[in-house]
């Protein structure tokens, strides 16, 4: 998904991913951070100059979404406890 302004200028894109798409630095720190989880969705986010990554990760009982920027740095953003059922 992209998104343009009304001059027709480019101002973000959304791409869909896998765990595969994060470099494998990336991987290893989400695995050494939170080792009870499993990445269950990747976005990449682009934007004119730079780069991010919005990276769900689940286990049986929660949701993490995380944001990794350009330079690999990890910040927690959300933790959502799963419904059961």
């Amino acid at each position: 998904m992209a998104s343009f302004n009304k001059k027709g200028e480019f101002v973000y894109a959304l791409i869909y991913g896998s765990e595969k798409d994060l470099s494998v630095s990336v991987q290893q720190d989400i695995r050494k951070n939170y080792p009870s989880f499993t990445i269950y969705k990747v976005i990449e986010i682009k934007m004119p100059g730079t780069t991010s990554y919005q990276v769900v990760l689940q286990t049986a009982s929660e949701y993490v979404d995380l944001r990794v920027s350009e330079d690999g740095q990890l910040q927690e953003t959300k933790k959502v406890k799963r419904a059961n059922g």
